[in-house]
């Protein structure tokens, strides 16, 4: 019999202090501040480098600052939301043009990241593989420095985002809130079973989360300190069950047996509970409308998410939430495609890019997608190319995934807790399909080193990756675990050093437009062209001082982003041609104006070639 007595549990002295409470929150904190500090130190050096797209997202977070407009997607397209520019609007506001107002936002995305990452990794497997994880995911390479910390467009929120879809999918199919939303105790044959929580015994006392505490035959039985139940996890503190005779009582759902006839009596503490479960399907959903509106690079995680979700069906007030979240964070998109032509929505729009650019061949493809995709997004590349030593990875990562799905799948199949069995498989699945879909697109085979962003989303399945070796059994596989684990460290922490090592290189690319627009401002330019990735950076360093238009170099009008400064430049009295040393747009214009005789002034300035013709000539050519 259970009594209410409390014991002093006694601690060793030979404890070791991985085994303390708490250790394990505590260290992945100081890796989460290690890797803050390791990124603060990377922007304040001037990295990564900037360009033209950050611009275009700069320029949109000072006219939202301004109060000049509200834009929906990324300027001159019809997809890709502007969630970067929100966030970095109010910072943009006070430092006009500043590129580290611009990127501030993205260090609590990624902070947010891990976090996210730490929870799911602890409730899908266990508290320091956790903590390994967030201290491997410390590190960075060049490639993902840029995509957590350069708002480009959509990569620094989507992982973030997809790790909280897969961890709030989990919580919500366990049950895993105090309380459920209505949801009575379940007594049969004198039994009560809980469900989405198990009871531990601790020196007399038993916890419970959101669950609901049994007895059978009015007598809670334990096996090892433990009360047997059904369907969850072990408690947590705050819950206490005691057992006098036939009676059970929980501070989540109250069960009182008498004679074997249940009676059920809902608590304030269920009713919290309740809230908490609508408050996560509502985050559910509101992650899901603002991905949707953001970047479809998540969607095989955002539906993989969906699936675990789906396990526990809501009932009717879940639903409710679920929908008005997304219809919320979906709601710039669905407010803009609504009030648009069909061919100017995001929907074509995105597939008509699926599958552009040049044609690559498949052997292209699967040397650029997975060969180097793989290890440049997971972090084990240099800046701007990956060296055959570093390519054994991808092979390896194959071969990890490969079997963590196999033992998620069985794990489905045989173990009580589905849920946390889904959830692996889960990640398994969705890393899967994200390569997939990347290896077939001809971006892979084409431009492999820079396209590699768009498997950013692989960082979230790390934990399904690692998970066969360090879940080892055996005195000899589990050194031989822990010596993966560390040659895949060790080459992440290469990586990262070779950033270190090279951050002054990378850093002085920056140093050309900041060099160009001071030379513009001593002649006193407002207007001038120049080529595509030059334009809005300079745009917006200057807080739109300087206006830029594209010229391509065939001389016609090149790609603009933002059409006010496409007309604005095109109708100056004069005209500035500020254009990369030697480039194809460079020679061009040269060789133009000196074909025809047009007197010019021409200085070399920051790596930029500056023309300045005596008349106003007629550039761009017509299209």
């Amino acid at each position: 019999m259970l009594t209410g007595a409390q014991t002093t549990p006694v601690v060793s002295p030979s404890n070791r202090w991985w085994r303390r409470p708490g250790a394990a929150v505590v260290t992945a904190v100081a890796f989460g501040v290690a890797a803050l500090g390791y990124r603060v130190a990377v922007l304040l050096a001037g990295a990564p480098p900037t360009n033209s797209d950050e611009g275009t997202m700069g320029l949109a977070a000072l006219h939202i600052g301004q109060g000049r407009g509200l834009p929906v997607y990324f300027y001159g397209q019809n997809y890709m939301g502007t969630l970067e520019a929100y966030l970095a609007a109010p910072l943009v506001a006070l430092a006009n043009g500043s590129v580290l107002a611009l990127r501030l936002p993205n260090l609590l995305l990624f902070a947010a990241f891990l976090a996210a990452m730490w929870a799911m990794t602890r409730r899908l497997y266990s508290p320091w593989f956790a903590t390994f994880v967030v201290g491997l995911l410390a590190l960075g390479s060049d490639r993902i420095l840029k995509n957590q910390l350069i708002s480009g467009g959509g990569y620094p929120e989507i992982n973030p985002a997809g790790a909280a879809l897969m961890l709030l999918a989990v919580a919500l199919a366990a049950g895993g809130w105090a309380g459920t939303a209505g949801g009575p105790a379940t007594i049969t044959g004198g039994r009560a079973g809980t469900v989405g929580g198990r009871a531990t015994i601790t020196n007399g006392q038993a916890s419970t989360t959101g669950g609901r505490a049994g007895t059978t035959g009015g007598r809670a039985g334990t096996t090892g300190g433990r009360a047997g139940t059904t369907g969850g996890r072990a408690g947590t503190t705050g819950d206490q069950v005691s057992t006098m005779g036939d009676q059970v009582s929980t501070m989540g759902d109250q069960v009182s047996t008498t004679g074997g006839h249940p009676s059920t009596t809902r608590s304030h503490a269920s009713m919290r509970g309740g809230r908490a479960r609508i408050a996560g399907y509502a985050a559910f959903g509101l992650l899901t409308g603002l991905m949707v509106w953001v970047d479809w690079l998540v969607l095989p995680y955002l539906a993989a998410a969906t699936a675990v979700l789906l396990l526990k069906r809501p009932d009717r007030r879940g639903w409710i939430a679920l929908a008005g979240g997304a219809l919320v964070g979906v709601a710039p998109l669905l407010i803009h495609d609504l009030t648009s032509s069909w061919k100017h929505s995001a929907i074509p729009t995105f597939f008509g890019l699926n599958g552009g650019g040049p044609d690559a061949s498949w052997a292209d493809q699967l040397h650029g997608g997975v060969l180097t995709g793989i290890p440049l997004a997971t972090g084990m590349c240099a800046a701007g190319r990956c060296e055959p030593w570093q390519l054994w990875w991808a092979p390896v990562w194959l071969l990890l995934l490969a079997a963590a799905g196999y033992g998620a799948w069985r794990a489905f199949r045989n173990d009580p807790d589905r849920v946390r069995a889904a959830g692996r498989l889960a990640l398994v699945a969705a890393a899967l399909v994200s390569l997939l879909v990347y290896a077939r697109s001809n971006a892979a085979g084409a431009t492999p080193m820079e396209s590699g962003r768009y498997l950013h989303c692989l960082l979230i399945s790390t934990p399904a990756v690692l998970w066969p070796l360090w879940s080892l059994r055996g005195r000899a596989t589990r050194w031989l675990g822990a010596a993966g684990l560390a040659v895949i460290c060790a080459f992440a922490l290469v990586a990262t050093g070779m950033v270190v090592r090279e951050l002054p290189r990378i850093a002085a690319v920056d140093d050309r437009q900041p060099g160009l627009l001071a030379e513009l401002d001593r002649r006193g330019v407002t207007t001038v062209y120049s080529e595509y990735w030059t334009c809005n950076y300079i745009a917006y360093i200057s807080a739109e001082r300087v206006r830029c238009a594209v010229i391509g170099a065939d001389l016609k009008p090149g790609f603009d982003r933002y059409q006010p400064y496409k007309r604005a430049v095109a109708a100056a009295p004069t005209r500035t041609f500020a254009l990369p040393t030697d480039s194809a747009e460079s020679r061009a214009v040269r060789d133009y104006l000196d074909t025809r005789r047009i007197a010019y002034e021409s200085i070399v300035v920051s790596g930029y070639d500056l023309y300045q013709p005596a008349t106003r000539v007629d550039l761009p050519l017509p299209d």
